[in-house]
């Protein structure tokens, strides 16, 4: 696919505008900030930010009688939460030795992304790979591993891809999650993604509404009722319109829905999840509507919560010049358990399985994970995903690792992993480039092994890494050349992370460092690296007020992408980058501005190249109706 650039191009207005946002929003924080010496110390411990702890709800009655004396009125006024499903955990704890990366909501109202990728490039050993700036098809590598190597979970169903070997998580938005955990691991990933739930007494909503450089307009909308037909309800909008670097505009709209009936720990679910995207007029065209649908019943027995679930997807779609025309669908169905089992060896167990209807899926299902802590200073882990297609070939991966330590701020680590894709469906017999109507099935094995010493405000730690890869596959995306399978070798590699204190609280250095030995390996650059100065800091002990700042520079050596005549060598793509998020209550303005420096030429793809600098402002606003 060739890409043209003949239109004029939007100009960029980063500069003045990032100058003028900036003052526009620093000069009131440095004014609300008592002097250092004023202040009460950091030490002092912070609520998270609830403007209802500072005014009764409305309609309340205010506080009567003498000082001291009980506001029982207030009191008897005020609704309980609403009952939530019991909540399934997954295994495992977050950290960088455990290859586990988790945001919860705080998290994730403080960044200003636009999309699942941005987030997922924050992590070592995950390649971003785009055609354009936004709204366009997306993609992310794990070690060179292409389609089949990530997993999409939305609260226990998974996001299967239909029309492509790979999800394409431009698709995702950030708005109406509450938690996204990432289980990184040599052969690839799982990405949990949990929506939001309402756990307040009160109708709670969330506004976010953005612009920026290349006709970016992006509004985002959630409506939280706690009651409603007796059970809480999420609903929630998003628009994002791009006109990005290309001709022409791409819109993004989706909707979404999640209710909730629970009574004593137990109950039913119902969540549902449109989106309809618009390409058309730009390189990569496609019009098209996906959605997703799932109905859930849990419940908790002592230490054990079940689940049993059915959901479906569907997708119609129109591609290309030609117009073709993809219309797939499937159903999914499962059960899932979790156990916290307290005793001489903590254990903790989560265990899945599900049946799928598409042909180009594997059929059947079984996963497991488990987590024990014999003592204070070992924990054993071990997964195990095991599938079956519709032929009744297996698939699947196996992982087991062990922490020692810490022991004077030293631990060590190791895991090894063995097993196959992720699953990744192929095209259908409707893409003209179909060369067969399977699945992507590959074999893959490796291990990861290390040291980490934290203390004294001090975390460093390496990792020698090996992964082994029998086939590598394409992702599917519009600027590949139909389906694209290259045979796969060894691959040896080295991963270091690092937070370095500065001396002068808040301000942290943290970054980390990838170097890949895998000559020939497609999306896999030799090198990869991300360091940042990072400034979080909330001045008040009232907690009313946070400032997070967040310069950064990145960068991606050369790697190998697919072409007509087999493989050709993008160049290697560096940028320095700023986020500036500042809270007053519960409204944050935020600030983002990529490549800062103005780096021009630059691309994931050879023949679809970035623009400059770029910048996206605006406003984040959670209020109780």
């Amino acid at each position: 696919m060739t890409a043209t650039r003949s239109s004029p191009r939007p100009r960029p207005r980063s500069l003045w505008s990032g100058a003028f946002f900036v003052l526009a929003i620093a000069l009131p924080t440095l004014a609300a900030a008592r002097p250092a010496a004023a202040q009460e110390p950091d030490t002092v411990p912070v609520q998270p930010p609830d403007s209802a702890r500072m005014q009764p709800p409305r309609g309340a009655p205010g506080p009567m009688g003498p000082p001291g004396a009980q506001d029982t009125a207030a009191a008897d006024t005020v609704l309980p939460p609403p009952e939530t499903l019991p909540a399934l955990e997954p295994v495992g704890d977050e950290g960088w030795v455990h290859g586990i990366w988790e945001w919860d909501r705080q998290d994730l109202l403080r960044l200003p992304d636009l999309s699942l990728l941005d987030l997922l490039e924050r992590i070592p050993g995950l390649v971003p790979v785009r055609a354009d700036i936004s709204n366009q098809p997306e993609a992310a590598a794990v070690f060179g591993l292409g389609a089949g190597a990530i997993r999409y979970v939305l609260d226990g169903f998974v996001l299967d891809p239909l029309t492509s070997p790979t999800f394409d998580p431009s698709r995702l938005s950030l708005l109406a999650l509450e938690r996204v955990r990432v289980e990184r691991r040599v052969t690839g990933a799982t990405v949990r993604l949990e929506t939001l739930t309402p756990d307040d007494a009160r109708t709670k909503s969330v506004i976010e509404a953005g612009t920026g450089d290349y006709g970016i307009n992006l509004f985002r909308g959630i409506f939280l009722p706690p009651r409603v037909l007796g059970g809480p309800l999420g609903v929630g909008f998003e628009r994002l319109a791009v006109e990005g670097f290309t001709p022409g505009v791409a819109n993004h709209n989706v909707t979404w829905l999640k209710w909730t009936w629970a009574r004593d720990s137990a109950g039913v679910q119902l969540e549902y999840r449109q989106s309809t995207m618009d390409r058309s007029g730009v390189g990569a065209s496609l019009v098209g509507t996906r959605s997703d649908w799932i109905v859930r019943a849990r419940s908790a027995i002592g230490p054990v919560i079940g689940e049993a679930y059915v959901g479906g997807t569907s997708v119609d779609e129109e591609r290309g010049d030609t117009v073709a025309v993809l219309r797939e669908g499937g159903a999914q169905a499962g059960l899932r358990l979790h156990a916290d089992i307290e005793g001489p060896i903590p254990t903790r167990l989560a265990t899945a399985a599900r049946l799928r209807s598409h042909p180009r899926l594997p059929a059947r299902e079984v996963e497991a994970s488990l987590e024990m802590a014999p003592l204070p200073w070992l924990r054993l882990r071990a997964e195990a995903l095991q599938g079956w297609w519709t032929d009744h070939d297996p698939t699947g991966r196996r992982t087991a690792g062990a922490a020692l330590g810490p022991v004077l701020g030293l631990a060590a680590f190791g895991e090894v992993f063995d097993g196959g894709a992720l699953a990744g469906a192929g095209p259908g017999e409707a893409l003209p480039a179909a060369s067969d109507s399977g699945g992507v099935r590959a074999t893959r094995d490796g291990f990861r092994a290390g040291l980490r010493f934290r203390r004294w405000g001090l975390a460093l730690g390496a990792a020698a890494l090996r992964l082994d890869a029998d086939t590598l596959h394409g992702f599917g995306l519009p600027f590949e050349p139909g389906r694209v399978r290259t045979p796969g070798t060894r691959a040896r590699g080295l991963e270091v992370s690092a937070e370095l204190p500065t001396g002068i609280d808040p301000l942290t250095l943290t970054g980390w460092y990838v170097r890949m030995d895998a000559p020939g390996w497609l999306y896999l650059p030799e090198d990869r690296w991300r360091a940042a100065l990072v400034y979080h800091h909330l001045p008040l002990a009232s907690g009313n007020l946070e400032v997070f700042a967040r310069l950064e520079h990145v960068f991606r050596g050369r790697m190998n992408v697919p072409a007509s005549s087999g493989t050709q060598l993008s160049e290697a793509y560096q940028a320095t980058n700023l986020e500036l998020t500042i809270r007053i209550l519960t409204v944050r303005a935020f600030l983002r501005w990529q490549n800062l420096l103005h780096r021009l030429g630059q691309s994931d793809i050879p023949g679809f190249r970035f623009p400059g600098q770029r910048l996206l402002w605006g406003v984040k606003w959670e209020f109780w109706n």
